[in-house]
């Protein structure tokens, strides 16, 4: 068991402790960033539509008569990425399913907001 969280929040002229969720979110959060940070290093800009490679999604797709735009594929990319981190709850807890999980879920977030913009 952990000691009570003694982190605060500056609200108006007092500080009131931070509230559990928000505490270990904003932790999370974090440590979160910290990998997407990495993974740029290991894999550069993978993800940005001048270096997406997907021959074997637009075969598959095609296959079945369909043909996407690049911007399209992305977001059909990201998410099966989000599918395959689910199917690996299914095996022992691994923190990095999930820390993993929380990118992937926020980065097709992005990718579909930004679809779905008006330009």
């Amino acid at each position: 068991m952990t000691d009570i969280d003694t982190t605060y929040v500056q609200q108006g002229s007092t500080k009131t402790p931070k509230a559990t969720f928000e505490d270990k979110a904003d932790q999370t959060i974090e440590r979160v960033k910290g990998i997407y940070a990495q993974r740029k290093t290991q894999y550069k800009d993978s993800w940005a539509l001048s270096n997406q490679s997907a021959r074997l999604t637009n075969m598959s797709l095609e296959i079945f008569g369909y043909h996407l735009q690049p911007e399209q594929v992305r977001i059909l990319q990201a998410s099966v990425l989000c599918d395959i981190k689910d199917s690996r709850l299914i095996g022992p807890y691994n923190s990095d399913t999930l820390l993993d999980s929380i990118a992937y879920r926020s980065f097709l977030t992005g990718l579909i907001e930004e679809y779905n913009t008006p330009k």
